[in-house]
């Protein structure tokens, strides 16, 4: 047994020696060394279990060992042949050894999509919870969809469990290590790991792991055997039924106790629960509760084993002292940021260091009920343990079989209690937004009480998340139609303005309003959309027009319209247009995404243009004579173009990543992420326009912050979304994802830029009867400026 110990013990010094350069103080060292004997002890005891944890099952994960076909021994592929993609080894793009896959789209793809991949026994792997680990990165032009794919198929010829990243798609043209963590059904027979690029585009896959985590819980291999959402109801389900006022205030109190248990009391009881599970089996009794007596007995049943300092009473708690814990033996959570598998986010448990009054959290909840919460613990890092066994919970009488879905009542309560304590302790903006957020909480759990189905609980998800005013905040949960309109369109001065058509569609032009959207006036059509879009008034206008657009493939969507068409004027007709498969691409005015407007007058869309056509394009741009930058959308390339804005280092926005010991997002920020944008060397022509709108979001916002900032160009068009951070994505019960935002960006001066976005410096907005007469305004009025800018007169009236 001692060679395991050895083994171990090795690899923890080793690790040791990292952690102690990151400067850990000398008491996180020693918990940290008890932890680690304790466990190379289990791992010993532990013996073949420890092992596999480590082990990566796959065959050839680097690539390194071709066949005799020069292909990768181990790997198959969909492509080659008439595909449209092909495969190949790489051996100067790797992130790790020799040899990397390529995996790239040939002229027109004939399939969906191709992939690479390896297919393993399931049946050793019965029960128990595998991660995928991979080094991917794309290349230009973008893909419309990259991911890692892992897909655990059960004996009975049904998908037990499927993740390819649909919703957290991979764009970084730079190496960066993505994963995807899975339960093998009792059932399961076969898994299928990889890549997949979906339409035109390209990746490299590098060092690819899938390892054991061990045994899954109860509650994950039940989940396991229905890991995408369930979308009908099942026996086991409580039906809708009104939520009473003393429910309500019984749950208010149970919500706020849930976040702070979860996600501030650091006991390995807590840490180890799975905390779904315990939301739907508290409710019951929980919603019951007559009184603020019966109020306590249930939430002590709930949280005494999950936090046995805690304490539950019907009188107030006196204000706390100082706890006299030795320090050395305390820890509590440090979260900075929280985001479930967001790499940029993490969450641990350290070393408290001296303890204070504060670190005892005393409160009065609704229900009549108070609570003394230590948000410290004397935890298992300090033993000769990993973790206590979790309390084992059920579903509280659900039948065998049974799974979590928006179908069920107590599961949809329990998902609004998980994402109003998350919110509440992990949105950084709540310092600029108005909201009641205990009134929300009480109107989400009524609405939640009685939502006839899963879809419509999404909306009562959507309004709530979008009370908080988040660009980023949305419900993701597969409810939406699978076709779209080949049209877009705009509110533009309170009129439903189309504003691009896609090709071969002539019954209705570009600026073209829409007064009803079938049947229904087109103003209540979009009100309704922005009821459920967070974020500012600017960025929710186009999100809900966007929504607006889907409807069920096949079927024709009826719109009222005036100036359908030239030949139609201001008459009101109504036009069907058929609701497509697939979006179109080609759907605007604008010109070419790298394109010679005049002579040495440059333009460059950074949300469409490529990586590669912007390299090759470099030195044209920076022999112009004028450059406009147009920014109305989302990038898809780096932000390498940016050092030939300025022959000076130039600083982003401030980009905080929060540390959060504390309830309530009580946040410190000790690092600016900001960018530091280093000169070329070489710069653009200092006439210079960028354009913008309120569909530029996030990433895009970064860019023209920095812009602004540095007063690198003139800005023309309207406000940006003011939403930027880190967007996190966290699981809720039922299968619904909420995506929100997990970190803080304000201006480089300290300024607010949530809400407010990037101003323009000339605002201007497209007109209903420029975009007739094939104008766009917003690029006119920037090249106007530009012109004037490089010395030339008079400026062209319309673009090119």
């Amino acid at each position: 047994m001692i060679y395991p110990i050895i083994l171990c013990a090795l690899s923890e010094v080793y690790d040791m020696s990292r952690y102690t350069r990151r400067g850990k103080g000398q008491k996180a060292i020693i918990i940290r060394m008890k932890w680690m004997l304790g466990f190379c002890l289990g791992a010993a005891m532990f013996g073949s279990s420890a092992h596999a944890e480590q082990a990566n099952i796959l065959t050839n994960p680097g690539f390194e060992e071709i066949g005799e076909t020069g292909y990768p021994s181990g790997w198959f592929s969909n492509a080659g042949g008439q595909s449209g993609y092909r495969v190949e080894v790489d051996r100067e793009e790797r992130s790790e050894g020799e040899i990397s896959v390529k995996l790239a789209s040939v002229g027109a793809p004939n399939l969906p999509f191709g992939f690479v991949a390896q297919r393993i026994d399931a049946r050793p792997f019965r029960g128990r919870e595998l991660k995928l680990t991979a080094s991917v990165k794309t290349g230009a032009p973008a893909s419309r969809h990259v991911g890692l794919w892992f897909r655990i198929d059960k004996a009975d010829g049904t998908v037990g469990f499927f993740e390819n990243m649909q919703n957290r798609p991979i764009f970084n043209t730079e190496w960066s290590e993505y994963s995807i963590t899975g339960v093998v059904a009792p059932n399961a027979d076969k898994i299928v790991v990889g890549v997949l690029v979906s339409g035109s585009g390209k990746a490299w896959l590098d060092g690819v792991s899938l390892r054991d985590l061990g045994p899954a819980s109860e509650a994950q291999i039940a989940r396991s055997k229905a890991q995408s959402p369930r979308l009908t109801s099942m026996e086991g389900d409580t039906p809708p039924a009104d939520l009473s006022s003393l429910g309500a205030q019984n749950l208010a109190a149970f919500a706020r106790l849930y976040g702070l248990v979860r996600w501030f009391h650091p006991s390995d009881e807590a840490f180890a629960a799975d905390w779904d599970v315990v939301a739907i089996s508290a409710i019951p009794a929980i919603e019951r509760a007559r009184n603020p007596g019966e109020l306590a007995q249930a939430l002590r049943a709930v949280f005494e084993p999950l936090a046995p300092t805690l304490q539950i009473a019907t009188e107030p708690f006196a204000q706390p002292k100082a706890p006299e814990i030795p320090p050395q033996n305390a820890v509590a959570w440090l979260h900075q940021g929280l985001g479930g598998s967001m790499r940029r986010y993490r969450s641990a448990r350290i070393a408290t260091g001296a303890l204070d009054a504060d670190d005892i959290w005393v409160e009065d909840l609704a229900g009549g009920v108070s609570i003394r919460l230590p948000l410290f613990a004397v935890s298992a890092l300090d033993t000769n343990q990993l973790y206590a066994v979790a309390p084992d919970y059920s579903f509280g009488g659900k039948p065998p079989g049974w799974t979590p879905s928006g179908n069920d009542r107590t599961t949809r309560l329990a998902a609004v209690v998980t994402a109003w304590s998350l919110l509440s302790h992990f949105y950084p903006y709540w310092d600029v937004v108005e909201v009641d957020w205990d009134a929300e909480l009480h109107l989400a759990l009524t609405q939640a009480a009685k939502a006839a189905d899963d879809k419509a609980f999404k909306d009562v998800l959507s309004r709530m998340v979008a009370a908080t005013d988040d660009g980023h905040g949305v419900i993701l949960y597969p409810d939406r139609a699978d076709g779209l309109l080949p049209i877009d369109w705009a509110m533009l001065d309170d009129q439903l303005v189309v504003t691009a058509v896609a090709p071969g569609i002539t019954s209705i032009q570009a600026g073209a309003i829409v007064t009803a959207i079938n049947g229904v006036p087109a103003n209540e059509v979009i009100a309704q959309e922005m009821a459920l879009k967070s974020g500012s008034e600017q960025f929710t206008r186009y999100t809900g027009a966007y929504e607006a657009c889907f409807g069920p493939s096949g079927e024709t969507a009826q719109l009222r319209v005036k100036h359908a068409t030239r030949e139609q004027g201001a008459s009101a007709v109504t036009v069907g247009v058929p609701y497509a498969k697939a979006r179109f691409s080609e759907m605007d005015l604008r010109p070419e995404p790298v394109a010679e407007l005049m002579e040495g007058i440059w333009y460059v869309d950074i949300g469409r243009v490529h990586q590669s056509s912007m390299d090759e394009a470099i030195d044209k741009l920076l022999a112009a004579d004028g450059l406009i930058v147009d920014l109305r959308g989302y990038p898809q390339i780096t932000t390498d173009w940016l050092r030939y804005l300025s022959d000076q280092t130039v600083r982003s926005p401030k980009f905080m990543r929060p540390d959060i010991t504390k309830p309530d997002a009580q946040a410190s920020y000790p690092v600016d992420g900001g960018w530091y944008v280093q000169p070329a060397g070489r710069t653009f022509p200092k006439a210079r326009a960028f354009l913008t709108d309120g569909r530029a979001v996030s990433f895009s916002e970064s860019i023209m912050g920095t812009v602004k900032a540095n007063g690198l160009g003139v800005i023309v068009g309207s406000a940006t979304a003011g939403a930027n951070g880190g967007a996190s994505l966290v699981a809720l019960p039922g299968g619904y994802q909420l995506r929100y935002t997990g970190a803080l960006v304000v201006n480089r001066d300290g300024s607010q830029h949530h809400l407010v976005g990037v101003l323009p410096d000339v605002e201007i907005m497209p007109t209903p009867e420029g975009l007739r007469a094939g104008r766009d305004e917003v690029l006119e009025k920037g090249l106007c400026i530009v012109l004037k800018a490089a010395g030339r007169q008079p400026c062209e009236s319309k673009s090119k």
